[in-house]
């Protein structure tokens, strides 16, 4: 792994160049990127870790079918009519 000075002010392109060489050589390339950042005349290079996966995949529940209704306890006059019609 290559490391800048810290005398020296690291340009943006090599900061930028250091983060591909990070990510595509070092142990933590996993677990970890690297970022070029502005650091007060010059950039550095932060490692930032990568939050881990979160598990998308859960059981899933079963809907059953639902029970069909209940007849109807009405007579068949009181079901087509109702109660509101006067006698017949």
């Amino acid at each position: 792994m290559t490391t800048e000075p810290a005398d020296q002010a690291m340009s943006e392109e090599r900061a930028r160049e250091l983060c591909a060489q990070l990510a595509a050589t070092h142990a933590d390339r996993s677990t970890h990127q690297w970022l070029p950042r502005r650091a007060g005349e010059g950039w550095q290079v932060m490692k930032v870790a990568i939050p881990p996966p979160e598990d998308v995949l859960q059981a899933s529940q079963q809907a059953e079918p639902s029970p069909s209704p209940a007849d109807d306890p009405r007579t068949a006059h009181d079901q087509n009519v109702g109660p509101w019609v006067g006698p017949v």
